[in-house]
């Protein structure tokens, strides 16, 4: 048990760690975009942004940072924020995929209500870690840049540069489904690590230590999102 218990919370915090990444580029990005009057811009930072490029996935990339503002408006709570971001989250990533992606093998051995399970505990991790992000994050605007998408067999990668004031710079790249109509994101690559493998990695971790029991790690996923 308490064996099991080391290898949950080890997952958890990479998970944290993977999610991290991509809800403090979510932030900045839309931030950019926020009114004046927003708690995010109460100490005015200068704000540049750039884009580069009017492809249509970076595009796609640049409206996202113009709604997220919309969703979030007014939302005084964590769970307020988590209830809003649910849907827009789901429209804008292709969670069932991502989600399939990160079980692996794993996936045909699950029964079909594990699969329904696991998606629902899967964009609640997701949505969780940005809800939390935006609600502690302190590393005001600074500039934001979108460049030219670049085509790779496993998606179209669109690059972007983000430094907040007090943060510092990141390389963030988009993976985009953009031949599926609407576009949505399948992948984010900070720095160079995938998200999404680093997630799958994480799960057939813990998968593998636990004789592939898919009932415990449902548990565990559970455990991890309800705190």
């Amino acid at each position: 048990m308490k064996s099991c218990l080391r290898v949950s919370q080890r997952v958890k915090r990479a998970m944290r760690k993977s999610l991290l990444r991509i809800s403090c580029m979510l932030v900045l990005l839309s931030a950019s975009w926020l009114p004046v009057e927003s708690a995010l811009a109460a100490d005015p930072i200068a704000v540049e942004v750039v884009a580069v490029s009017h492809d249509p996935a970076a595009l796609f990339i640049r409206d996202i940072g113009q709604q997220f503002p919309h969703v979030v408006a007014d939302a005084g709570t964590t769970d307020e924020r988590r209830r809003r971001l649910t849907p827009f989250i789901t429209r804008i990533v292709d969670v069932q995929a991502v989600a399939r992606f990160c079980l692996g093998r794993y996936w045909q051995v699950a029964t079909p209500e594990q699969h329904a399970r696991y998606q629902g505990l899967f964009l609640k991790s997701l949505v969780n870690t940005i809800a939390g992000r935006m609600a502690t994050y302190q590393g005001g605007v600074g500039h934001v840049v979108v460049q030219q998408p670049v085509v790779h067999p496993d998606g179209t990668y669109v690059p972007t540069l983000v430094k907040g004031a007090t943060t510092p710079e990141m390389h963030v790249s988009w993976v985009v489904e953009a031949d599926h109509q609407p576009m949505q994101i399948i992948d984010v690559v900070a720095e160079g690590i995938s998200l999404r493998l680093a997630k799958r990695s994480d799960f057939i971790a813990y998968l593998a230590q636990h004789d592939g029991d898919i009932g415990k790690f449902l548990d565990a996923l559970e455990r991890q999102t309800s705190t």
